[in-house]
């Protein structure tokens, strides 16, 4: 066994991080006679990265040796229904998902982070806990005069992302270093490559004065980095900002906000929160039907599907592939129009599962060999990226079907 500043090392491999079933409030008694920290994995249901970092990240060999050695892990799903996770996530205030907490044998928060994190980042998060380099000591170097980017990106990374209200007023510490960092910057630097890289990750707040600059001066950052990307960036900034419990009155109060901004990109966001809306309907009420929706919508997701939230298209368009696999109502040319859909999706987004939608539709329409050659693709992209075994199966299964299929 190898130690270096108190972080234990085990040469030992095993295929996955243990999560412990017991409550946290028993993990807590647990390892107060032998300091060890807990991390919980706050996620819910309906998280697609909590999912992939399942997948990917706690089955890295590398991870699961460091967190099954240094740390109690557990998991607290918030279904809507399990009491316990239900207090959980108001006592420690979740309200992004996946969230990584990192508490002592108090439950006293030692470090925090929310988002999806690769292997490499993940285990440097938990490094980082340990050595007890964590977000108080980033933010006092800041607020001692260290405002370079390095000191900057690594607080913000640590912090929990700006808490989103419909309050102009709200502050946090996330909104306070990003305020305090750009304040400090010149106008013409503002469109670096840092600061391009600080407002893609870190700016949350449309109320922030760097948001603001970004929108009056579309056109300068459009000059470095490209439309695409600049429309990218404050879009996804606006569907932060909208975000969490429907029902709520922030939400509500965010919602009519952003509603009311009259930018290219908050219009783009109005309009396919109605056309998701409609298929919500579909889905879930059998009130209207695909061939409407998309025949309405197929300009807009043509000019915008860069912008708009890819996986939700995904979604649609295989179960329009199921529904006219099925024999329902799903015209020839709606199944044209999303095979459109897939193709720009996945060319400009290369997901493996894009592309297996992609490669079905090609198929349904008689497209033989250009199926085959995206499920190749969408097999080659599983396996590089780890998928787990059934995907990688049902992949292999279904370009065996394509290629038999006379």
């Amino acid at each position: 066994m190898i130690l270096y500043t108190g972080i234990c090392l085990s040469a030992y491999s095993q295929n996955q991080i243990n999560f412990s079933k017991s409550p946290v409030d028993s993990i807590e008694k647990e390892v107060q006679g032998n300091n060890k920290l807990i991390y919980i994995f706050f996620t819910n249901p309906g998280c697609v990265p909590c999912t992939r970092m399942k997948k990917l990240v706690f089955t890295d060999s590398s991870v699961t040796r460091f967190y099954n050695e240094n740390f109690i892990n557990t998991i607290v799903n918030n279904t809507g229904k399990d009491p316990e996770a239900k207090r959980l996530c108001a006592k420690y205030e979740i309200i992004r998902y996946p969230t990584h907490l990192f508490i002592n044998s108090k439950g006293e928060i030692v470090n925090r982070t929310s988002g999806y994190q690769d292997a490499e980042t993940f285990k440097k998060l938990g490094v980082n806990t340990i050595r007890n380099i964590t977000r108080d000591y980033y933010y006092n170097r800041i607020i001692a005069g260290d405002c370079s980017f390095e000191t900057v990106r690594q607080a913000l990374y640590l912090e929990e992302p700006v808490l989103l209200f419909a309050d102009s007023n709200y502050r946090c510490r996330a909104q306070e270093i990003l305020d305090h960092y750009f304040s400090r910057q010149k106008q013409e630097e503002l469109p670096s490559k840092e600061n391009w890289y600080l407002i893609r990750n870190y700016v949350y707040n449309p109320h922030s004065e760097i948001f603001q600059y970004l929108v009056s001066h579309q056109d300068e950052f459009v000059k470095h980095y490209g439309r695409q990307a600049v429309d990218i960036a404050i879009y996804n900034i606006l569907a932060k900002y909208v975000t969490g419990d429907s029902s709520s009155e922030r939400f509500k109060a965010a919602d009519k906000e952003v509603r009311t901004m009259n930018i290219p990109q908050s219009l783009v966001w109005v309009r396919f929160k109605t056309i998701m809306d409609e298929s919500y309907k579909i889905r879930r009420d059998s009130i209207g039907n695909w061939n409407d929706l998309v025949r309405n919508a197929n300009e807009f997701i043509l000019e915008n599907y860069y912008m708009i939230n890819q996986f939700e298209i995904n979604t649609w368009c295989w179960t329009m592939y199921i529904d006219y696999t099925k024999g329902a109502d799903i015209s020839n040319e709606t199944l044209k129009n999303t095979c459109q859909w897939m193709k720009r999706i996945s060319e400009f987004h290369k997901d493996f599962e894009h592309e297996d939608t992609y490669a079905h539709i090609l198929f349904a329409l008689g497209e033989q060999a250009q199926a085959i050659e995206i499920e190749e693709l969408a097999l080659n992209h599983a396996i590089q990226e780890k998928a787990d075994k059934e995907t990688i199966e049902s992949f292999r299964k279904e370009l065996e079907i394509f290629k038999l299929k006379k």
